[in-house]
Parts: structure tokens; C-alpha cells; sequence
């Protein structure tokens, strides 16, 4: 089966797309994670014991 060299590259600007919109969407999680975290440990800190 032969692949005309223009899907391909459809192909590959879709693959990309999806990636880079995932890597936005985890970076994005990972940041939210992090304030989360910061949030929780500072707020630790603060409450009496």
C-alpha cells in the first residue's frame, strides 16, 4: 500500500498538533499540581499543630 507523500505529511502535522496540544494540557496539570502542593504545605505550616 502506497502513501502519497501529502498525507503523509497530513499525517505528521496531526501527530505534532495532538502533541503539542497534550504537552500544553500536562504542563498545565503539572503546573496546577505544583500550586496545589505549595498551597497544601504552606497551609500545613501556617495551622497550629
Amino acid at each position: 500500500m502506497q502513501i502519497e507523500p501529502k498525507t503523509r505529511t497530513t499525517w505528521s502535522n496531526k501527530i505534532l498538533q495532538v502533541a503539542a496540544f497534550y504537552g500544553v494540557a500536562g504542563r498545565e496539570q503539572l503546573l496546577a499540581q505544583q500550586r496545589m502542593h505549595s498551597m497544601l504545605s504552606s497551609g500545613k505550616s501556617l495551622s497550629p499543630h
